[in-house]
This record gives C-alpha cells, sequence and structure tokens, in this order.
C-alpha cells in the first residue's frame, strides 16, 4: 500500500481492507465518509466535522437479471438476509472490519 511506504500522505479505502492495518497501528484513521460514525473503530463521520449531508457509502449488491420470476427472486433474496443477518458469527466478523450489515430488500 502506498500509504504504508510512504509515498501519499492520505488514502481513502473501505474501512473493511484497512482494518487489519488499524488494529495493528499500521495506519491512523481520521474518519469515515458514510454517513454514520463508526463504532467498531470509534471514529467520527466526515459531516460530524465539515460539510452536512456527506455520504459516501460502498454498497455490495445482489443483482439477477430482469425478467426473474418473482418466486426465485424472493428465494435468493431470504437466503442472503438469513445469511447476513442471522449467522451470529457472521455478524461478528463483519462488526471487526467496521462493516455493517443492513438486511434490505429491492422495494427499499
Amino acid at each position: 500500500m502506498a500509504l504504508l511506504r510512504g509515498y501519499v500522505d492520505i488514502a481513502v479505502a473501505p474501512l473493511a481492507a484497512v482494518s487489519p492495518l488499524l488494529q495493528q497501528n499500521d495506519v491512523k484513521a481520521l474518519a469515515v465518509t458514510g454517513a454514520n460514525r463508526s463504532f467498531a473503530f470509534r471514529l467520527p463521520a466526515i459531516g460530524e466535522a465539515g460539510p452536512g449531508g456527506y455520504d459516501l457509502s460502498v454498497w455490495f449488491a445482489i443483482a439477477a437479471p430482469p425478467g426473474r420470476r418473482a418466486r426465485l427472486s424472493k428465494q435468493i433474496m431470504a437466503a442472503a438476509q438469513q445469511r447476513a443477518g442471522a449467522s451470529w458469527r457472521h455478524r461478528c466478523g463483519s462488526l471487526a472490519t467496521g462493516a455493517e450489515i443492513r438486511n434490505i430488500t429491492p422495494r427499499n
């Protein structure tokens, strides 16, 4: 990473990607770019210290081609939500990296 080698003075990276570096005290995080502070690493959100309404969040999505049957889509969503929300071990592992799991549906 260019930051560790001193090639750059500051970097913007996903919290999950730099969490090992934070835990080893190899880098110091200043803030998170999402709308909410990170309780896992006790970091403020940029919007708390500067421009209000600032939110740069990283999203991962499960997508399928249009025309998929509603029943199949519901089965896929139910399986993904169960895996992300019901597994305490998975949730704890995600929280350790600063990730926040949110169960949402295509409607919201």
